[in-house]
């Protein structure tokens, strides 16, 4: 009986070394790359990806968005690599979480010559160890991961030294503070993590929401102010000085009230504090843009029905709004013009809108010409008119007695 059960002992032992080591939580250096969920793939030879499948490949994982415009500036670059390593055992995956009507026709605007991944649900950055995107995994032959770094930073010379099987001198993505839970906390107790500090000399200048909150970098308060309030700087009257050069921002929120209403007012309450400023309300009659219905028919063309993660966007190419309501077009309206925007439309739901107004605040669009794309593409009209305006007063904090 002690024989057999030694037996059984040995015959367990050995199909356990035989299984495929677990997948961690996240990417830690060295380690299998974490479990990313369901990933439909394009471009691909398979219709789902499958990594333990590529184990004896050297892959480059990439996680991006088309509203990223880190993400889109490095696709030439990846191009570039994917063209030059093509056939010789690296293989390129980059995976979002747009839809895929939404992803294919980027792609015939701007072509990738990799795989690409569609994954199931919205990225969850935070738990995978990442702090926004873009971000670049490399990972081994063996399937282990041999460096995180940005997708401009990877280079020939570590994909060589990956398939030589060496661990590649990767440089770590740009310095960014993580904009979400300090992993010795327990974020089952986060209220809410916010902080503003100086940018350095050299830092990359973007603002995007990441897993639970939002981030930006290299901006002036002004911009932040205008962010937090959702209005453009016209709308913000500042009476006090304000302390020069580029910030930074950060912002997590707990589960549950990652809201923009929510983001928008914590961001305002840690700004004012940070910077010594009291808000106070005026309204009076001022002269503003006003976006109306124009063709009915042609404006529920944008309506949709699903609820992903909404987004908005000002590109080089052209104005795109995501799963929004209308008046989050009014407010990238706002921003792309400089001037009021009143949503008079009365609409529910949410659209998606890709209208193509080049984006350039060193020359910003007529407003008839931005009125005529409206008309043709969403159904809608801008017109300039005399209306009743909110505008947002920030004076410094009374002196403490």
């Amino acid at each position: 009986m002690r024989a057999f059960a030694t037996w059984v002992c040995l015959a367990c032992l050995s199909a356990c070394a035989g299984a495929p080591e677990p997948r961690p939580a996240a990417f830690a250096l060295g380690a299998r790359a974490p479990l990313l969920g369901e990933v439909e793939l394009l471009q691909a030879p398979g219709p789902r990806l499958d990594l333990d499948a590529l184990e004896g490949q050297v892959v480059v994982l990439e996680l991006w968005a088309t509203w990223c415009l880190p993400c889109v500036e490095a696709i030439p670059h990846l191009n570039e690599l994917e063209q030059r390593f093509a056939g010789q055992g690296v293989t390129f995956v980059s995976i979002t979480d747009e839809p895929r009507q939404e992803i294919l026709a980027f792609l015939e605007k701007t072509p990738m010559r990799g795989w690409i991944g569609l994954h199931a649900g919205e990225l969850p950055l935070a738990s995978l160890g990442l702090r926004g995107l873009p971000a670049t995994a490399l990972l081994g032959r063996d399937g282990q991961l041999l460096g995180l770094t940005h997708p401009e930073h990877l280079k020939a010379e570590h994909l060589e030294a990956a398939l030589r099987g060496e661990r590649p001198d990767l440089p770590p993505p740009p310095a960014r503070r993580p904009a979400g839970v300090d992993q010795r906390g327990d974020p089952t107790r986060l209220v809410y993590l916010a902080r503003l500090e100086r940018a350095a000399e050299d830092e990359e200048s973007y603002g995007q929401p990441v897993d639970g909150g939002y981030v930006s970098r290299g901006s002036s308060l002004e911009s932040l102010l205008s962010f937090a309030y959702q209005t453009p700087p016209a709308g913000i009257r500042i009476q006090a000085p304000l302390p020069e050069g580029r910030w930074n921002f950060e912002l997590k929120l707990p589960a549950g009230q990652q809201s923009w209403d929510r983001v928008s007012a914590v961001m305002q309450a840690e700004l004012l504090t940070g910077l010594g400023l009291q808000a106070s309300r005026v309204t009076e009659d001022a002269p503003g843009l006003v976006l109306a219905v124009d063709d009915r028919a042609k404006l529920e063309g944008c309506q949709v029905t699903d609820t992903v993660h909404g987004s908005s966007q000002l590109r080089p190419d052209g104005l795109r709004v995501r799963s929004q309501p209308v008046k989050a077009l009014a407010r990238m309206l706002e921003h792309l013009l400089a001037e009021r925007v009143v949503d008079e439309t009365n609409l529910e739901g949410r659209f998606d809108f890709n209208l193509p107004i080049p984006f350039d605040p060193s020359a910003r669009p007529a407003t008839a010409a931005v009125d005529a794309v409206l008309r043709e593409h969403a159904g809608l009209s801008l017109k300039e008119a005399t209306r009743s305006l909110e505008f947002i007063v920030l004076t410094p904090l009374p002196a403490a007695r």
